[in-house]
């Protein structure tokens, strides 16, 4: 676990004399979170179908709540609903303006979560 502290100081003049005043401490962890993303072929076709999958990493001790996975397609990419899974469970992921959304509830210390779902080239 990684801890950032951070105290405030003001230095003040009175009566000739530095008064110095010190703010409490505060503590931030530094969360370790590590996104990879890979496709299923290196090259493809118009009509093609391509998997994307990007690999979550908590690498922290520190438990992620409610975090917003985003991926905005290529416009000249569909997004092919029923193919979106999170840890291979099928789900539904918000799908507006060719951009996916899904909400995670809880990312646990030290874990993995994998998000995949397919898309279709529709032009070069």
């Amino acid at each position: 676990m990684s801890i950032v502290e951070n105290i405030s100081q003001l230095d003040v003049e009175a009566c000739e004399e530095t008064v110095v005043i010190e703010s409490n401490e505060v503590e931030v962890e530094i969360v370790d979170l590590t996104l990879t993303k890979t496709v299923s072929c290196e090259f493809t076709f118009p009509g093609g179908v391509l998997t994307f999958c990007t690999l979550i990493e908590n690498e922290s001790e520190r438990e992620i709540e409610d975090a917003l996975f985003r991926d905005a397609l290529d416009d000249r990419l569909t997004f092919i609903a029923g193919t979106f899974t999170v840890n291979g469970v099928p789900t539904t992921p918000v799908y507006e303006n060719n951009t996916l959304e899904y909400l995670i509830p809880l990312i646990s210390p030290e874990s993995e979560i994998e998000i995949c779902f397919d898309v279709r080239v529709e032009r070069v």
